[in-house]
């Protein structure tokens, strides 16, 4: 889960390191946010990576810039419902992990991935957005 800072830094903890983006708005912030913690970037960033005896990906912070992602440009509608969606779901995702008893990273991971991401309204919408993102549009 990417985690948003008041400074416009969008950070990313992965098990083996960090990295950071600077952003130059707080859209910008939710547009990533939205795009990089969806299925579809990871569906489509998949073959650039390599993956573990389960066949699930594996150092895909280091390959999921090698798609063509757009850099967020307000006046573009798409990019602006992402960065709507994107805040909704960070508001939605504190909501839940907040209300856990073991607010782990991993126990929050598994809440967002098995539970949010599957029943969402929110979360289908990003997925539907980024597919359309990702495809040129």
């Amino acid at each position: 889960r990417i985690r948003c800072w008041p400074s416009t830094t969008c950070s990313r903890a992965w098990p083996r390191g960090r990295f950071q983006v600077t952003c130059r708005s707080q859209d910008e912030v939710h547009y990533l946010l939205a795009v990089v913690n969806s299925t579809a970037l990871a569906v489509a960033v998949k073959p650039f990576c390599p993956t573990n005896w389960a066949h699930k990906i594996r150092t895909l912070h280091k390959h999921l810039w090698k798609l063509p992602i757009p850099e967020f440009d307000r006046k573009n509608p798409l990019h602006r419902r992402l960065a709507r969606l994107g805040r909704k779901a960070t508001a939605e995702a504190d909501e839940l992990i907040s209300a856990l008893e073991d607010p782990s990273p991993r126990k929050a991971d598994e809440v967002m991935r098995h539970n949010w991401q599957t029943t969402s309204q929110t979360a289908s919408d990003i997925e539907s957005a980024v597919g359309e993102l990702l495809r040129g549009g």
